[in-house]
């Protein structure tokens, strides 16, 4: 993924791949419709939970999703225990690490 990657522009070219409307997104992901429309206008940004329930709904991982590489020569020895540990949560359990890993990073952005 490079620095430029657009988000939403990504969410419209994966909805036209699949012929999908917002409503169908909407229904599929739980999202409410305005959410998306406001995304598809720019007006904001799907957060990391957001673009979760919009690879859900798409059948695809987020790693499929941001266009990285999910062949495991080629992550890190972190990337692969982190996912094995992801993998075994509940889902409050990774909604909470999400929530945290989010405000690390905020932090992280405020503090350099």
């Amino acid at each position: 993924m490079n620095e430029s990657f657009d988000v939403n522009k990504r969410i419209e070219e994966i909805m036209e791949q699949n012929n999908w409307t917002q409503y169908a997104l909407s229904k599929t992901s739980g999202i409410s419709q305005s959410t998306i429309a406001s995304w598809n206008r720019r007006k904001s940004m799907p957060t990391l939970p957001m673009i979760l329930k919009v690879c859900d709904a798409f059948g695809m991982t987020p790693d499929e999703f941001f266009g990285i590489s999910a062949d495991p020569e080629k992550m890190s020895r972190e990337i692969i225990l982190l996912q094995r540990i992801f993998r075994q949560l509940t889902d409050k359990e990774k909604t909470f690490v999400i929530d945290t890993m989010e405000y690390i990073e905020h932090w992280l952005w405020d503090n350099r």
